[in-house]
């Protein structure tokens, strides 16, 4: 693999920073958020929608390893495969996106509903951002 292509341009740095700065936040904040679900399934009352039986925990559990899972992706291509990212970030926008819906239609919190629409304007900008990243170094 030629190491020069997974390299973001320096003549326009800020995407690059952005993309960055926003994966690994987002890698991290994943894996810490599906341990989270695993470890402590009752902490997610605070996610908007709380579970209510064994179904919901069994869910719950699932959506853990679904997050923990993407998280070890996430800092995988930033890492190994940076230009995938910017059609994995469009793509990951999709779950916070019915994340929102989810909790507009089932939730008990605004302030969930919110911090879920903060997760789809910031997958977003790194989608975006990304895409810039790889016109600039196309561009060269």
């Amino acid at each position: 693999m030629n190491t020069s292509e997974n390299l973001p341009d320096k003549k326009n740095h800020w995407p690059s920073t952005i993309v960055t700065c926003g994966v690994w936040l987002t890698g991290v904040g994943l894996i810490l958020l599906g341990l989270q679900c695993l470890v402590f399934p009752g902490a997610a009352d605070g996610y908007g929608v709380s579970p209510i039986d064994e179904e919901g925990f069994a869910y719950l559990l699932a959506t853990g390893m679904r997050d923990l899972s993407l998280g070890l992706i996430t800092i995988y291509l930033l890492l190994r495969f940076r230009p995938a990212l910017a059609v994995y970030f469009a793509f990951l926008a999709i779950i916070p996106i019915a994340d929102t819906l989810i909790v507009w239609n089932y939730g008990n919190s605004t302030l969930s509903l919110a911090v879920h629409l903060v997760g789809v304007v910031g997958l977003c900008t790194i989608a975006a951002c990304a895409f810039a990243e790889q016109r600039s170094s196309h561009a060269n």
